[in-house]
C-alpha cells in the first residue's frame, strides 16, 4: 500500500473500508428490491481490485494505480447501469454475473490494458455517467423522489471525483472529497434500505405489539370488571327472594346486626308485617292466588318506602322492612301510609297487619327487637288485623 501515492492510498482505504460495510449488508440483510441487492453487491468489484491492488504494489505500482482507477470506474459504471433500472427486471441477474466477472477480467487483462491507452477511455466515458447521474438526480429532485435521489448524487459525486483526480487535479481536497461524498451517500442509501428498514419495522410492530397490548390490558380490565360484577349480581341473587326480588331473611338478620354493630348509637325501626287471613286465601283460592298476592305485596314495598330503607321476606306471607334513622312515631306513620295503600292498590285486594320495634328503646339486640316487633304484630291481629301496633303500644302484663 506504501507503494501508492498518498492520495491513491486515501482513495484505497475508503474503497475497502465502504465496500466491505456495503457488500456485507447486501449479502447479509434481506432486500426487498433486488436492484438495492444488486448495487450492494457491485461494491464487490472494489472490493476484489482494490485488495488486489494493495498487494500488487509492492511489486508492479503502475498495475496497481490502474486497478485503483479500474475499480472506481467499473463500479460507477456498474451503479449507472443499475440505477437506470426503473423497475425490477430479469436483467439483474445477468449482472449478478457480470459484477464478479469484471474484476476477475481486469486482472486477466492486465498487460493489454496496460499497453492501451484505458485512461483516456475511461475519463471520457466516466464524464458521461456524471452527466448521466445528474441528470437523474435533477430529474428525481423535481419529482421529489428523495430516496432516489441520494442514490444518483451519491454515484455523481463518485464519478465527479473519480473524474477530478484523473485530470490531474493536484489539491488533495478537491480530488478526494466528492468522492469520498459520494460513496458515503451510497453507503448512507444503503442503510436506509437495510438497517434503516429493519429499524422502521422494528419500531412499528413495537408500537403495533404495544397497541396490542394495551388493547388486551383494556379488554382484561373490562372482562375482569365484568366478571366482578356478575360476581355481584350472583351474591345480590344469592341474598334475594327468587319470588319476590326482595331480601331473604338471613341477609336481613345480617344487615340488621352489622347495623347495630358499626352505629350502636344509631336509631332505626324495624317492620315487620304479614298478609291478614293468607291461609284461608290459600285454601280457598289455592296456591296460585296465594302467591299473587306475595307477589302484589312484594311490588307495593318496593315502591312505597325510601331508597335508603331495607326491605326482605322472611318466609311465607311474612315481610320485614328496616327504616334507618326513623323513631317509632315516624315508622308508625309510615306504615300505616303503606297499610293504606296496600288496602286500596293491591290486587288482588289484601289487607295486612304491622308490628313495629324501635332500636335502641325496644331492643338491644337484634333478637330483641325481632321479639319485640313479633309481639307488636301479634297485638295487631288480636286487635282485629288490617292495623298497625308499635311495641310501646303493647300492653306489657
Amino acid at each position: 500500500m506504501f507503494y501508492l501515492s498518498f492520495q491513491n492510498q486515501l482513495q484505497l482505504l475508503l474503497l475497502l473500508g465502504f465496500s466491505s460495510y456495503i457488500f456485507a449488508t447486501a449479502l447479509t440483510i434481506k432486500l426487498e428490491d433486488p436492484r438495492i441487492k444488486a448495487a450492494g453487491l457491485s461494491f464487490a468489484i472494489p472490493l476484489i481490485l482494490g485488495t488486489y491492488s494493495f498487494f500488487v504494489g509492492p511489486y508492479n505500482v503502475n498495475g496497481a494505480s490502474m486497478y485503483l482507477e479500474l475499480s472506481w470506474f467499473l463500479l460507477i459504471l456498474v451503479l449507472t447501469l443499475i440505477s437506470l433500472l426503473q423497475r425490477p427486471s430479469e436483467s439483474l441477474k445477468f449482472l449478478y454475473v457480470v459484477i464478479f466477472f469484471l474484476p476477475a477480467a481486469a486482472i486477466i487483462m492486465q498487460s493489454m490494458l496496460l499497453r492501451l491507452n484505458y485512461r483516456l477511455f475511461v475519463r471520457v466515458f466516466t464524464l458521461v455517467l456524471c452527466a448521466i447521474e445528474l441528470l437523474m438526480a435533477v430529474i428525481c429532485l423535481l419529482g421529489k423522489n428523495k430516496t432516489r435521489v441520494l442514490l444518483y448524487s451519491g454515484i455523481f459525486l463518485m464519478a465527479a471525483g473519480f473524474t477530478l483526480y484523473g485530470s490531474g487535479i493536484q489539491n488533495l481536497f478537491i480530488a478526494i472529497i466528492p468522492a469520498a461524498a459520494g460513496i458515503y451517500i451510497c453507503a448512507h442509501y444503503f442503510y436506509i434500505h437495510s438497517y434503516g428498514v429493519i429499524k422502521y419495522e422494528h419500531s412499528k410492530f413495537s408500537h403495533e405489539l404495544e397497541r396490542i397490548n394495551r388493547s388486551i390490558h383494556v379488554e382484561v380490565i373490562r372482562r375482569v370488571k365484568e366478571i366482578e360484577r356478575t360476581n355481584r349480581q350472583l351474591v345480590e341473587k344469592s341474598k334475594m327472594d327468587s319470588m319476590t326480588g326482595l331480601y331473604l331473611k338471613t341477609t336481613i338478620l345480617t344487615l340488621l346486626e352489622n347495623m347495630i354493630e358499626r352505629a350502636p348509637t344509631s336509631r332505626f325501626s324495624l317492620l315487620i308485617l304479614d298478609i291478614d287471613h293468607f291461609k284461608d286465601i290459600n285454601d280457598s283460592l289455592g296456591h296460585q292466588t296465594g302467591d299473587r298476592c306475595i307477589k302484589a305485596l312484594s311490588k307495593l314495598i318496593q315502591t312505597s318506602f325510601r331508597k335508603d330503607d331495607i326491605a326482605g321476606r322472611f318466609g311465607g306471607d311474612e315481610f320485614v322492612v328496616i327504616l334507618p334513622g326513623a323513631s317509632s312515631v315516624r315508622a308508625y306513620v309510615t306504615a300505616d301510609r303503606f297499610r293504606q295503600t296496600v288496602q286500596e292498590k293491591s290486587n288482588p285486594n289484601i289487607t295486612i297487619s304491622v308490628g313495629i320495634a324501635t332500636y335502641p328503646e325496644d331492643g338491644k339486640n337484634v333478637t330483641g327487637l325481632l321479639d319485640a316487633a313479633d309481639k307488636a304484630l301479634y297485638t295487631s291481629k288480636q286487635n282485629g288485623r288490617n292495623r298497625v301496633t308499635c311495641y310501646n303500644m303493647v300492653d306489657k302484663d
